[in-house]
């Protein structure tokens, strides 16, 4: 048995959530690409993300499974959390860098890449700017988030799984 009503309701959330941080950030015009400032950002949002899927999966566990939860319930449930969160938040994105305003990104670049100029030589800014423009295009973007939200879904709902994973009392104190 998969109850998966609770991950479905918690990605929605976790997704409007995500979709608000970024809108945050668009709406104070803030630079993404700022190295320290995306570090943080990016830490944040996985933070976020890994608490949200440990919670639920554990709410899961503990309410609708009476305390037991074999790793592919946990895993099962993680997963629908958090590509339902993901997907959200790529197709926002989508939206808001291909169509609400599509010079956001290149504009934001566009700082970065003037604050490098007095630090790095022109070849290597030039360079950087280059392979920052190929990742530009909301269409590539979004559809490499197609199968890339996937893979992180998967990688952290198992870690989430292997923690929050539990069998019932009577066949741990049997097995021991």
């Amino acid at each position: 048995m998969y109850p998966i009503n609770q991950p479905i309701k918690a990605g929605l959330v976790l997704g409007i959530i995500l979709v608000l941080m970024s809108t945050l950030i668009y709406a104070f015009d803030i630079n993404i690409f700022s190295f320290g400032l995306s570090i943080l950002y990016g830490l944040l949002v996985l933070g976020i993300v890994v608490t949200a899927a440990f919670i639920v999966i554990k709410k899961m566990r503990d309410n609708e499974l009476n305390g037991s939860i074999s790793f592919m319930q946990a895993f099962v449930g993680g997963f629908v959390l958090l590509i339902i969160a993901l997907y959200l938040n790529n197709l926002f994105s989508f939206i808001l860098n291909g169509y609400i305003d599509p010079e956001y990104l290149p504009a934001k670049m566009e700082q970065m890449i003037s604050g490098f100029e007095d630090m790095m030589p022109e070849e290597a800014v030039d360079e950087m700017a280059a392979r920052m423009e190929e990742n530009l295009d909301p269409m590539k973007t979004f559809v490499k988030n197609l199968w890339i939200n996937p893979i992180m879904a998967a990688v952290i709902s198992s870690i989430i799984a292997l923690i929050v994973k539990r069998k019932k009392m009577d066949e741990q104190t049997m097995e021991a």
